[in-house]
């Protein structure tokens, strides 16, 4: 009977630590921030619909910017596909301002760099994040 309930407990635990995701840190580093002040809003997105119909994010990050080129990392994110949006509250009101034409007038960016005229789809943006990479994403801003 021991040893039923022994190979029992060494399953579960064998189980238990097969399902477990395996986590990478992950530098982001935006650059070409023109005003040094305000902080970055950054959305992390593990999921495309919601990153193309603007759904919830994975994560947000509110990051101060004191330089012209500001570095953060995350540490403990599960492997898997991701994709950045963010952009420079310069005035530090918690909203992306735009002019009379809802054109924005701080800065923005996403993490393929690509995106002129709004974002570009996930499987544009999209980067990977593995346990073994270096896994590093640099978003110059608009």
């Amino acid at each position: 009977m021991k040893t039923v309930i022994a190979t029992v407990v060494s399953l579960m635990v064998s189980l238990a630590l097969s399902t477990v995701a395996h986590a990478a840190s992950l530098t982001i580093t935006v650059t070409d921030i023109e005003e040094p002040e305000g902080f970055l809003m950054i959305a992390i997105f593990d999921v495309a619909d919601a990153y193309d119909n603007g759904g919830e994010a994975y994560d947000g990050l509110r990051i101060p910017v004191d330089a012209a080129e500001v570095s953060t990392t995350i540490e403990d994110l599960p492997e898997g596909q991701y994709a950045i949006k963010l952009y420079h509250d310069a005035n530090g009101n918690g909203e992306m301002d735009t002019n009379m034409m809802g054109l924005p007038v701080e800065g923005y960016g996403f993490s393929s760099n690509k995106g002129r005229f709004g974002p570009p789809p996930f499987a544009d943006a999209m980067f990977e994040v593995s346990e073994d990479a270096d896994n590093q994403v640099v978003i110059k801003l608009r």
